[in-house]
């Protein structure tokens, strides 16, 4: 049997601080019971739970990488998430995309696939982006401050019209990025 990925509580059991869920189907999902350190308990048979009852729902990080599947590295793919609660944040991509699970690469520091693929549930999957390559184009900053930005970066960041920015300098550079909440109180157009 395999490794849970997600940990439960069960609505009604008091007597179960978490379960792992080890096979989660459409009606019912398949459960063990785990220790205070997120482990199997050994030699307890698993058992059906209907998924109604199952709540407070947490990805088990250490069993996520145990369920891997080679991948080709220096890949692109066309959506980049990051995963809820993770304790080190990544950016990952998704190699596939299914109802329950998606499969998931880690982007490497050049902006491309880097290790295995793993799957995990949807549920935890959050901030999802297009990915755009990285687009670098030569302009220019008027005497007065003003940044043409070239329309094919304008149109990848979804900036379109008249539109607040965010401003910011770190790491040696100049970030900027669209705001969707109105700045100096000013809405967006």
């Amino acid at each position: 049997m395999s490794k849970p990925t997600v940990a439960a509580k069960i609505k009604g059991r008091v007597d179960l601080e978490w379960v792992g869920i080890v096979r989660n189907g459409p009606v019912n999902s398949r459960v063990v019971r785990l220790d205070e350190d997120d482990e199997e308990i050994a030699g307890i048979d698993s058992f059906l739970v209907p998924n109604r009852q199952l709540y407070d729902r947490r990805p088990l990080f250490q069993n996520l990488r145990r369920r891997t599947m080679q991948h080709p590295e220096g890949k692109t793919y066309s959506m980049t998430v990051a995963i809820k609660d993770e304790p080190q944040p990544t950016r990952y991509f998704i190699v596939q995309k299914g109802h329950v699970e998606s499969r998931l690469v880690p982007i490497g520091p050049d902006g491309k696939s880097s290790g295995d693929s793993f799957a995990i549930s949807n549920d935890f999957i959050v901030d999802r982006h297009q990915w755009h390559e990285p687009v670098e184009v030569m302009t220019k900053i008027d005497e007065r401050g003003v940044l043409v930005v070239p329309a094919e970066i304008r149109r990848a960041a979804g900036i379109t019209g008249v539109q607040a920015v965010a401003v910011e300098q770190r790491d040696g550079g100049i970030f900027i990025r669209p705001r969707k909440s109105p700045i100096n109180g000013q809405e967006n157009p």
